[in-house]
Parts: C-alpha cells; structure tokens; sequence
C-alpha cells in the first residue's frame, strides 16, 4: 500500500488450492484487477467455480486497506 493508501502490489498463496480452479485467485489477470485501488476492493468481481479463494483474496485486501486506514488515523490498531 503507497503512502497515500493506493494498493500497489499484492500476492495470493494459492498452492493449496485445486490447479486450475482456486488456484485461479492467484494469477496475474485476477490480483492485477486490485492495483490501484484505495478505500475498498468490494468493486472487484469474484471468479466463477473459485469463489471462495477469490473471496478470500478480496477480504484480505480490505483488511489490508482498513489497517492501513487506521494507522493513518491514529488508531494503530484494529
């Protein structure tokens, strides 16, 4: 997350996942789509037949970005 809360970079473990299904949530195409965004990811999609890891992938994300909003807002914490 960049100083001014932008998301500039992010990776999804997904070596447990099925090949080829939930492993889905981790290439390139999907968490491109959670580059640039601030405040919340909920505008990304989740795919189709990997629900759940997509799910999770975006959950972390908001996790990431409600931290880092607390932090900013001197709370640091949750």
């Amino acid at each position: 997350i960049s100083p001014e809360g932008t998301i500039v970079g992010l990776s999804a473990d997904v070596s447990t996942e099925t090949s080829g299904i939930g492993s889905k949530a981790g290439r390139e195409d999907y968490i491109s789509k959670y580059i640039g965004l601030s405040g919340s990811a909920s505008s990304v999609d989740t795919i189709a037949q990997a629900t759940y890891s997509s799910t999770a992938v975006r959950n972390g994300v908001n996790a990431a970005l409600a931290a880092f909003k607390a932090i900013q807002e001197g709370g640091g914490g949750l």
